[in-house]
């Protein structure tokens, strides 16, 4: 499979990039078979590449996740709050 960046990325859906998470997921264990077995993949980058591909959409969906977090934090925090006022002690130095 070909390495997407970041841009093409994050213009898929949380379900789009399930899937191809799965697929590349699949994919890194028929390379690391054929690795196991004694044999050569067509292309040793492509390990590498499949890797790298994993861990942009791992980090793409935790992006996501904790944007999502501190919105809902953010319209928590956007009520109003009661304001108490309260009466200060002052020392008096003589």
């Amino acid at each position: 499979m070909m390495t997407k960046t970041m841009k093409d990325l994050r213009a898929n859906s949380d379900e789009q990039l399930d899937k191809r998470l799965a697929d590349m997921r699949g994919e890194l264990i028929k390379l690391n078979a054929q690795t196991a077995t004694g044999g050569t993949p067509k292309n040793p980058m492509l390990v590498r590449n499949t890797k790298t591909s994993i861990a942009r959409i791992l980090t793409l969906k935790r992006e996501r996740e904790l944007a999502k977090m501190f919105a809902s934090q953010r319209k928590a925090s956007a009520a109003p709050k009661k304001i108490i006022a309260t009466k200060t002690k002052r020392s008096s130095k003589a």
